[in-house]
């Protein structure tokens, strides 16, 4: 299956700062004066792929998009940091009472 991510050369797990530098590179692979010498066949090649990595970068760098696409395709959620314990703020007993009802 080919995925947005595929296209791009990335991983699920991408960052942002990876998806804009792979939707660069790709870019720059692709670009319309580095195709101009080539037959037309070749160059309407070169159009569709830019297309599509436009839209693949569209998505993938859109939170919103991206995890309603990841849903689309049966891929995992992205792991999201969690805060350690050590970071936490300790409940003082004072505020544990003031929540009771």
């Amino acid at each position: 299956m080919n995925t947005h991510y595929a296209l791009l050369g990335l991983g699920q797990q991408a960052g942002p700062e990876e998806i804009a530098a792979a939707y660069q590179l790709q870019r720059e692979r692709y670009n319309p004066e580095r195709v101009a010498d080539l037959d037309d066949d070749m160059r309407r090649v070169a159009e569709e792929r830019t297309a599509a990595i436009e839209r693949a970068y569209a998505i993938l760098s859109d939170p919103a998009r991206r995890h309603q696409y990841d849903s689309s395709i049966g891929a995992a959620p992205a792991k999201i940091a969690s805060v350690s314990a050590s970071a936490r703020r300790t409940i003082t007993p004072r505020e544990r009472t003031a929540c009771r009802p």
